[in-house]
């Protein structure tokens, strides 16, 4: 039937349900037969609501709310572009009595420039039916084309033929409405191999209620083995609009995600590592699936050395250190890293540095160092926030060191390593072999001269540094000492050879 609200009031107005709320509308009554009712002002000119209610003592009320249909525009109801209008269902009950009210919004739907609250004219149309209960979903394995009542009976799986394994719901969100833009999801096994695909936009069953090309939910349901899986959803144009959940048949979520790669277990089978040498290596894993590690486990399983690792399980020659273990301790109060500090130790008698580092982000971090014998310094640079920065060190002749950023740092010694300085020219008379420090300014060349040839009146056994002093006197018992050096040598033969031939007249 048409009617109009125009010059409508709200007086009697049930405003049960709340939603028509106090706004003038007309309305109508009938009695209920316990059938399945249709009640729509789809495709009126109005922005049209609908509101219904019983009751048992007729106009006077009470009322009691049984459906309303508001003017939300994204109302499914009568469609994205009839959305200002209502639709609602209801079962009635035989003998009581129902009332239809029927308002609109102030506003100009119809392009006739007069408000709706002037202009109110709408088309109700009123259904009745036998009530046919049962899955009213078309997506369903059990929908029943007949009937008008949900019974909460649909169900998608008993259509799906699994002769191993489980089926399995692919259930699929765009939270923009229009698809996912060239997006796919891919499950596959270990292998590689490739056993199902597919999208929002081709789903078995997808809803597509906006005025956006592409759906806003849709589902796919398949049969996967008992197994192993890796699922790969993305690559469209709008990844992070994706959402997904795969689900087993009594809802219970597996898998569920934005866009990306994951692994699932489907059934009985337990993925894992496999290799039993390796760290993570699970002995109840039937099926390889690639995440076996061999780093977190590996160490210095020699015992001579000092970062030995009794709990390591695959040997790392390479890691175990035969000199000092040493350990820094990095440590920053605000949680933020050391905002460019960085440590660095120094050997004190070459220069060279030995070891650097730094804590990138956080409030805590430690690092290892591999260090010889000897004398070394460490210091902290300051960084951006110097106050925050604090470390100890661990492993040194001298204990535990602990410090803040200090340009000057804190000398320490390792192993048989000393920090005392001497000379370390081996030609100076006061050549210290064991200083730890070189200073030649410690030298000294003058208390070890004299005398070293042994056949000098004044040789002194003591001395390292002839100064030119020695005293040789000539024997008379060696005439054939030509030079008179105590010793009848080459020098003697080359002596006379040089007067040989000479008359001695």
């Amino acid at each position: 039937m048409d009617g109009t609200t125009a010059l409508s009031t709200n007086a009697g107005s049930p405003n049960a349900c709340g939603v028509a709320n106090l706004d003038n509308g007309v309305w109508f009554s009938y009695e209920g037969d316990g059938q399945f009712h249709t009640v729509s002002t789809c495709g009126s000119a109005i922005d049209s609501r609908i509101e219904v209610v019983s009751s048992a003592n007729g106009c006077a009320g009470p009322f009691t709310c049984v459906a309303s249909g508001d003017d939300d525009p994204t109302d499914a109801g009568c469609g994205f572009f009839d959305g200002d209008d209502a639709v609602v269902t209801f079962i009635s009950e035989v003998g009581l009595t129902y009332y239809v009210y029927i308002t609109a919004g102030a506003t100009d739907t119809n392009g006739d420039f007069t408000d709706d609250l002037f202009d109110g004219s709408f088309t109700l149309d009123f259904q009745c039916a036998p009530v046919v209960e049962g899955c009213i979903n078309p997506c369903a394995c059990n929908y029943n084309d007949q009937a008008n009542v949900e019974d909460d009976s649909c169900e998608y799986f008993s259509c799906v033929t699994c002769t191993n394994g489980m089926g399995v719901m692919m259930d699929m969100q765009d939270s923009f409405g229009d698809g996912w833009n060239g997006a796919t999801y891919t499950i596959e096994d270990l292998l590689g191999n490739v056993i199902t695909t597919g999208s929002i936009d081709d789903a078995q069953c997808a809803v597509d209620n906006d005025n956006n090309t592409g759906p806003e939910s849709g589902f796919d349901v398949f049969c996967l083995e008992d197994g192993c899986y890796n699922i790969t959803v993305g690559g469209g144009d709008w990844d992070g609009e994706i959402s997904w959940s795969l689900n087993d048949a009594d809802g219970n979520p597996i898998v569920s995600g934005p866009a990306g790669t994951q692994s699932f277990t489907v059934g009985a089978g337990v993925c894992g590592c496999t290799d039993a040498g390796a760290c993570n290596f699970d002995p109840a894993a039937t099926s390889d699936d690639g995440s076996c590690e061999y780093d977190s486990c590996a160490g210095c399983m020699d015992n001579t050395a000092c970062n030995f690792n009794a709990s390591a399980t695959i040997p790392n020659p390479a890691e175990c250190c035969y000199d000092n273990c040493l350990t820094l301790t990095m440590n920053d109060s605000f949680g933020d890293g050391w905002n460019g500090a960085v440590a660095v130790i120094t050997s004190e008698s070459t220069g060279a540095i030995v070891g650097t580092a730094t804590l990138p982000t956080g409030s805590f971090g430690i690092a290892t160092f591999c260090i010889e014998d000897g004398c070394y310094r460490i210091t902290v640079s300051n960084g951006s926030f110097p106050g925050e920065v604090s470390y100890t060190l661990t492993g040194t002749n001298n204990g535990v060191i602990s410090g803040t950023p200090n340009a000057n740092g804190v000398q320490f010694t390792t192993g048989s390593g000393n920090c005392t300085p001497g000379c370390t020219e081996p030609l100076a008379c006061n050549y210290d072999p064991n200083a730890g420090l070189s200073d030649c300014s410690l030298c000294e060349y003058d208390s070890c001269q004299g005398c070293t040839y042994a056949q000098a009146t004044n040789y002194d056994p003591a001395a390292s540094i002839d100064d030119g002093s020695c005293i040789i006197v000539a024997q008379d018992n060696c005439p054939f000492d030509a030079n008179d050096d105590g010793i009848i040598g080459v020098a003697d033969l080359i002596e006379f050879l040089s007067v040989f031939g000479q008359s001695c007249q």
